[in-house]
């Protein structure tokens, strides 16, 4: 069997306001490479896939990336590789940043906070959210806790700075 090339559709949660947009962007492109379009679900059943060794990832569930780095080190090309989509998570950036003496905003600030989810990209509106005092912030964090996202960036707000927002 030939060379199989496989498209991997992100799932729906992690393409808010922009499902059927990354959807049309990935079918233009693996309809020109003559690939097969598969949803992160399918994929990680191992007999749709086979023997395919060429992916190109839109996909951001844990199992994905899990199942595309085991490709990878198979020696499959994975265009947005498995180890790239984990490095991008928002604490380890966070994180790296602040260790290497990038500028970031404070943890601590005087107006207000943003609060975002750590573990993964935004997947709603909530994830991403202004808190202007002590007390939004620490219902901010209840909100998160109660959606069970453990993984959260503070940061002060940056008078000025283009805050982004949902709308």
């Amino acid at each position: 069997m030939g060379r199989m090339i496989y498209g991997v559709a992100r799932a729906k949660q992690f393409s808010p306001c922009s499902v059927e947009k990354d959807r049309a962007v990935l079918e233009e492109v693996v309809n020109r490479l003559h690939g097969t379009i598969v949803s992160e679900q399918e994929l990680c059943r191992a007999a749709v896939v086979g023997s395919g060794n060429v992916f190109l990832n839109m996909g951001r569930l844990p199992e994905t990336t899990a199942f595309l780095k085991a490709k990878e080190d198979e020696g499959a090309l994975v265009l947005n590789s498995g180890y790239g989509v984990e490095r991008c998570q928002r604490s380890r950036l966070e994180a790296l940043m602040r260790e290497k003496h990038i500028p970031m905003p404070r943890v601590k600030g005087t107006d207000g906070w943003w609060i975002k989810r750590g573990d993964a990209a935004a997947q709603s509106r909530d994830d991403v959210q202004f808190c202007k005092d002590d007390k939004a912030l620490a219902k901010a964090k209840a909100s998160f806790a109660n959606r069970d996202i453990t993984d959260i960036v503070v940061q002060s707000h940056v008078r000025g700075a283009n805050a982004y927002l949902w709308r």
